[in-house]
């Protein structure tokens, strides 16, 4: 019996584990039916004895945004990624340091879809943390075989197509003269467009 050809991969760099000191509270408010995130704390206690004592010296703390639901957050020059539960805005994110009690507390609301047409910082994040995309899949399509589409399929992936839009998308979309201004809804549009013929 032969054995399958193995084909070596690079494996792709891991990013840092989430700080396990960190804690993150939402608060919510109920209104006409549905529960709404209103805000979101994340708490990052500071126990080491080192970097306890550079944060109560007076060292620099920044706070990055690395992904949608990731924050990287720095203290001199100890390094702390948390995640937290909803995507936010970088600039959204305040930042509060407690040096005597030795915590920070970095308040924020979750980002919308509405603002600003969607979720990403950047269209194509890959570029500026490689290689470590989080929105890029993983599997070889070039090797997998075709699919073959049954009217229940393409039944599915119509409507599955039409949920991309953002709500700010969606109402603008069915005015009869609208012409996309922004490429990632242009995008969006056109590939939109090629299910619909293909249907």
């Amino acid at each position: 019996m032969q054995t399958p050809f193995k084909q070596e991969l690079p494996l792709l760099a891991l990013p840092p584990p989430p700080s396990s000191d960190a804690t993150c509270e939402c608060t919510s408010y109920w209104r006409g039916d549905r529960w709404y995130i209103k805000e979101i704390i994340i708490r990052l206690n500071v126990t080491d004895a080192a970097e306890k004592a550079s944060l109560m010296g007076g060292a620099k703390v920044a706070m990055q945004l690395v992904g949608p639901c990731r924050l990287r957050l720095s203290i001199a020059d100890y390094v702390h990624i948390v995640n937290i539960p909803f995507p936010v805005k970088e600039s959204d994110v305040k930042v509060r340091i407690a040096r005597k009690s030795s915590y920070i507390e970095m308040v924020t609301t979750p980002y919308q879809p509405w603002y600003g047409g969607g979720y990403p910082q950047s269209l194509f994040p890959i570029l500026l943390d490689p290689p470590r995309p989080w929105n890029v899949h993983h599997i070889p399509l070039e090797k997998l075989p075709l699919i073959e589409l049954s009217k229940d399929m393409v039944e599915y992936i119509v409507p599955h197509m039409a949920l991309q839009h953002s709500d700010r998308e969606r109402k603008i979309m069915f005015d009869p003269k609208y012409v996309p201004r922004d490429h990632l809804h242009a995008l969006k549009v056109g590939v939109n467009i090629l299910v619909q013929e293909f249907k």
